[in-house]
């Protein structure tokens, strides 16, 4: 039968298996990658220090594009 034996079938599935298990180790080892690239990012953009507008008391960010108060002539805004 087209020179197919029960051996050189379960060698080709045990194959299949393992070729397939390392795709999703490799792939799961990338997620992680990423999720811990996001985390220091994420790290490094936490430590910026709020002031307190002089206008209205909110604290936020410096050079902010709008302000957290809603106010359109906020001092921490950027021009």
């Amino acid at each position: 039968m087209l020179g197919m034996s029960i051996g050189k079938l379960l060698v080709l599935v045990l194959v299949v298996v393992v070729v397939w298990n390392l795709f999703k180790w490799f792939g799961r080892r990338g997620a992680q990658a990423t999720r811990a690239r996001a985390n220091r990012a994420d790290a490094r953009s936490v430590g910026e220090d709020l002031i307190a507008c002089p206008a209205c008391g909110t604290y936020a960010m410096q050079g902010l594009a709008t302000c957290p108060s809603g106010r359109d002539d906020c001092p921490l805004k950027a021009r």
